[in-house]
């Protein structure tokens, strides 16, 4: 995370201490439109990538708990 000029910023993103943006022309606009666009396709891919990995670890985790199950029937 960096500071500079009155900007805070983390690489990805940056916040203004004005609080106000404003775009000079309309190729200006055009490439906040799309970068917003990527932004938000790449946060739709993150919470599917996550979903994705929570259930990957809720599979592991029923897998080894009918391990256990099963190890438990067998020593009985």
């Amino acid at each position: 995370m960096t500071l500079s000029g009155g900007t805070l910023s983390s690489g990805t993103s940056s916040v203004s201490n004005h609080g106000t943006q404003s775009y000079g022309s309309e190729g200006d606009m055009e490439l906040q439109a799309r970068m917003e666009l990527k932004r938000k396709r790449r946060m739709e891919s993150n919470r599917e990538s996550a979903k994705r990995s929570r259930q990957r670890k809720q599979q592991h985790l029923d897998d080894l708990t009918s391990q256990v199950n099963l190890t438990k029937s067998k020593i009985r």
